[in-house]
Formats: structure tokens, C-alpha cells, sequence
């Protein structure tokens, strides 16, 4: 397998723990994405959703479970998502803010029980 072959396939979700988001899901987080950055045009909509997908990513691999019920996600999930999202987005003047932030948030998914897929 070339590596392009490999790149290509790691984006599309072919390793074996990756979760889908679902369409819906993805619509959901890209609207509440675009107030939280106060973004109105659909120009940067791709960018925004790679990094959606890069929070789930993220999460997923550090073991936080995201559920997904009726196109939503649990709030505290959600808002470490979009922590995430204005931590990357463009160059953001309180990057150290919302970096601790985000790690603040992500320690806690990972301690508490219920948000692991190691702690039941």
C-alpha cells in the first residue's frame, strides 16, 4: 500500500475504532460551530467541519465515548468539541486560554465515569 493509498484511506475512517458521525450530526455541530466563531459564510464550512471530525477524532482516541442520540451529542461532549473548533480555527488572540480550556475539559471526559470506554 503506497502512502498516498494509506493517507487517503485514514481520512475516510478505515481504522477499526474511528466512529462516523452521522450527517445530521455533523450539520448540527457545523451551526453551533459557526456562532460560536461568529462565522456567517459558508466559505470556511469544509475547514470547520475537518476540524469537527478532528474533536471526534481527538476524543475517540483518548478513549472519551461520544454518543450520538437524535443528532446530538451529550452538552459536555459538545462543548469540548467546540472548544476545540475556536482553539483551531484561524489564530485565535487567547489560544493559551483555550487551550487550557480544552484540556481542562478533555481531562475531565476521560476521568469521569459514563464518558470512557474504559470506566463503564
Amino acid at each position: 500500500m503506497s502512502l498516498l493509498t494509506w493517507l487517503k484511506s485514514w481520512s475516510v475512517g478505515v481504522w477499526p475504532r474511528r466512529r462516523k458521525m452521522s450527517d445530521i450530526l455533523l450539520n448540527n455541530l457545523l451551526q453551533k460551530a459557526k456562532v460560536t466563531l461568529r462565522v456567517v459564510t459558508p466559505a470556511f464550512d469544509e475547514e470547520i467541519l475537518d476540524l469537527i471530525r478532528a474533536a471526534h477524532d481527538d476524543l475517540t482516541t483518548r478513549g472519551v465515548t461520544v454518543t450520538e442520540t437524535s443528532g446530538a451529542v451529550d452538552p459536555l461532549v459538545q462543548r469540548c468539541i467546540l472548544t476545540y473548533v475556536r482553539l483551531h480555527f484561524g489564530e485565535p488572540s487567547d489560544y493559551d486560554r483555550l487551550k487550557a480550556s480544552f484540556d481542562e475539559q478533555l481531562g475531565q471526559l476521560m476521568t469521569t465515569t459514563g464518558y470512557t470506554t474504559w470506566g463503564g
